[in-house]
């Protein structure tokens, strides 16, 4: 039995990364326990073919009040450690492992680095001996950086083509602009929205049709309405494929949060086939919200 927290004074946060060998398991696995402010939490991986999914559970209540107010985030980070490729905030996460692959996830061995994150909302708790924390934090107003540049590299585009299927995608390290995260998708089979892809499953369409290759600029929005932001950006491209795109300008909202770049055909017949692409961002807008709807 692991000790209980006291309630005056629990931990309001605790981060913990670990490393999950995924390739050596055939079935749902426990791979870290923590006690959080009374309460036991599981982190569960289940490999499902070639679908990775990660649970953080609260397996064992010893103090409801806590286990009420305890948000969960979890992490999938690159080979290097230092940056979040996959996330959520909902406790559970399921993953393409192919896309991990080629998002630099996997190791040599199969292993994946999570890392998860326990945190008390104190705003949606009344504690009955009163607030977790006596500190307070002010905030402070920075401004954030308006301009900045995100690079993916891939040393052979055949091979990320190969191990990628249809309307799969690698994922490049995120960046910040104007307070902003953001990522680039890219799609070396092609890239069809959802109700298009159905359709092709419905009407038994070829998956070797040749697509052309794809790169999106996704706002992250971390599942949380955001203010719609007008940015200006454009590409460059060197390897298989070798120029500049003209800039663009779009404004990206909760219902359209990606816009989609569609390469021309890149040859991918020579021996050499590595490709980088580098996105150049500028916020040039962010929606100031009313009055009216700053009251509701």
């Amino acid at each position: 039995m692991g000790t209980t927290a006291s309630r005056s004074s629990p931990a309001v946060k605790n981060t913990r990364i670990v490393t999950v060998p995924v390739a050596k398991y055939l079935e749902m696995t426990t791979v870290d326990t923590i006690d959080f402010c009374g309460n036991l939490w599981h982190v569960n991986v289940h490999p499902m073919g070639h679908l990775v999914c990660v649970m953080v559970t609260c397996v064992d209540k010893q103090d409801p009040y806590s286990a009420s107010a305890t948000d969960v985030s979890i992490e999938i980070l690159d080979e290097t450690g230092q940056h979040t490729m996959f996330h959520s905030e909902y406790g559970h996460m399921l993953v393409n492992m192919r896309e991990m692959e080629a998002s630099s996830c996997v190791d040599g061995d199969g292993a994946l680095t999570v890392r998860w994150t326990l945190s008390v909302n104190q705003q949606s708790i009344e504690w009955p001996l009163g607030n977790l924390s006596a500190s307070k934090v002010e905030p402070v107003d920075l401004e954030p950086a308006m301009v900045g540049n995100c690079t993916f590299t891939t040393n052979s585009f055949s091979k990320l083509k190969a191990t990628l299927r249809s309307f799969e995608c690698a994922y490049s390290k995120p960046f910040s602009v104007g307070g902003i995260v953001w990522f680039l998708k890219i799609y070396p089979n092609g890239y069809r929205p959802d109700e298009e892809r159905m359709s092709m499953l419905l009407v038994h369409e070829d998956e070797d049709h040749e697509e052309r290759v794809s790169v999106l600029l996704v706002r992250d929005d971390d599942d949380q309405p955001q203010r719609a932001t007008t940015a200006q950006f454009n590409f460059e491209f060197d390897g298989v494929a070798n120029y500049e795109s003209i800039k663009m300008t779009h404004t990206f909202n909760d219902a359209n949060y990606e816009v989609e770049y569609k390469l021309p055909p890149v040859n991918t017949a020579a021996e050499h086939d590595p490709l980088i692409i580098r996105c150049r961002l500028t916020v040039i807008g962010i929606e100031t919200p009313s009055l009216l709807s700053s009251m509701l």
